[in-house]
């Protein structure tokens, strides 16, 4: 085993080596592909994963260049896919307060949220007390499944199993009370 390891270590750290050697042209190379200064020891990281992971072709450095250039603009092009995903994240995320923003001034909006929360109320109050517990602990106090399950003494599963049908009984409690479907999702 130790044999092994050592040669794991080994490739590892002639993998690191030899990007560190190529360092400079790398860095070149993502900072004018990315073109933000902030994550390019970011990508470098990951190129260096990269090549630690995969086979290199073969043992000569010149033939290992164009191998590693196709790595470094592998990991730049998922550095580029990772950050677009997390700015339209981010836009969605602002579009959704501004609606919420305007809804909040808006005295219907503000109405009709008042008139939920009563509805809520009315059902909650109707329901069955242990559905109405399980409800509180999971969405007013937090609590996970596991903890749901110590607590009742049951497996995490029939936790997760009993705050559904609880969801469901209420479900079908506001949906009695007025609230539409549409509404609920």
């Amino acid at each position: 085993m130790s044999a092994q390891s050592d040669r794991g270590d080994c490739t590892a750290s002639a993998s690191d080596d030899f990007v560190q050697r190529n360092r400079e042209w790398l860095v070149r190379l993502i900072s004018s592909r990315i073109g933000s200064q902030a994550i390019v020891e970011d990508v470098l990281q990951e190129v260096g994963l990269a090549v630690v992971r995969s086979a290199p072709p073969s043992k000569q450095e010149e033939e290992l260049r164009p191998w590693l250039c196709k790595i470094t603009i592998r990991q730049c092009a998922l550095a580029l896919r990772k950050a677009q995903r997390q700015r339209r994240l981010l836009e969605g995320a602002a579009e959704n307060e501004l609606d919420a923003e305007s809804r909040l001034d808006d005295p219907i909006y503000w109405l009709l949220d008042r008139e939920r929360s009563g509805l809520v109320r009315e059902a909650l109050a109707t329901m069955d007390e242990e559905k109405r517990t399980l409800l509180i602990w999971k969405y007013v106090d937090g609590m996970t499944y596991s903890q749901l399950a110590d607590r009742l003494r049951v497996p995490a599963h029939a936790a997760e199993y009993r705050v559904v049908t609880a969801k469901k009984a209420l479900r079908r409690l506001l949906i009695d009370c007025g609230i539409g479907e549409e509404d609920l999702t």
